[in-house]
């Protein structure tokens, strides 16, 4: 079996995905992921799910090269988590699409409140709403990831349901709270240059922001 290689981005997801899990990868793609947690033995089973027929067309297509996992992945066409209940789903992978259509997803889930529960995702845009939502929903972030891909950093938020909301502050929502490491700084660094442009713009057109100045200072201090 010829070995499966993922971008940085999913190698990141991977990590946060639990020893002997049953994962739901939603969205999928090609469902890379699944296959490659479960030719690593780090997975029991998967569920791959989209949407659209055609994504499904080709995952099951990929699934087909890898005969020896092929009983245990499932790629099923369904809205979001909805119809997934029958499988016995412990971390959930929700990835590549915007933050929030992530939370619109939870949302509509009874799955991703469910005790034991893990939630990996991995927002391409408005990180900071889909936080923002997690915080307001009583999901707890219990872990965070950044990963390089050529120059742009991708964040991973790994969170479990315990139904109590709490506050979040505006800059651990826009980048997390795992600072100290090069990406963290890099996202820093691509954040201040994104909220400059967006003050000017606002400036431009006689918006007040004072929000954007405020938090564009606290950016700067995570780029030292």
């Amino acid at each position: 079996m010829s070995g499966i290689i993922l971008t940085p981005r999913l190698a990141k997801v991977c990590e946060f995905v639990r020893q002997g899990a049953f994962l739901a990868d939603v969205g999928t793609d090609h469902a890379h992921l699944p296959l490659f947690l479960l030719e690593k033995e780090k997975i029991v089973g998967a569920v791959a799910s989209d949407i659209a027929k055609g994504p499904i067309d080709r995952a099951r297509e990929h699934i087909k090269k890898y005969p020896a996992l092929e009983e245990k992945i499932h790629a099923v066409i369904c809205d979001g988590l909805t119809s997934l209940e029958e499988y016995p789903i412990t971390d959930i992978a929700i990835c590549g699409m915007g933050g929030e259509l992530i939370a619109y997803i939870i949302d509509r889930s009874d799955l991703a409140k469910k005790s034991g529960v893990r939630l990996i995702l991995q927002p391409m845009t408005r990180a900071h709403k889909l936080r923002f939502y997690l915080a307001k929903r009583g999901f707890m972030i219990v872990g965070e990831g950044y990963a390089k891909e050529k120059n742009r950093i991708y964040q991973i938020i790994c969170a479990e349901y315990t139904g109590t909301p709490y506050d979040i502050s505006a800059l651990n929502a826009y980048i997390g709270n795992g600072g100290g490491g090069e990406n963290y700084k890099l996202l820093a660094q691509n954040e201040v240059k994104r909220l400059e442009r967006e003050i000017r713009a606002l400036e431009l057109c006689g918006y007040e922001c004072s929000f954007q100045k405020e938090l564009l200072e606290k950016l700067r201090g995570e780029t030292q």
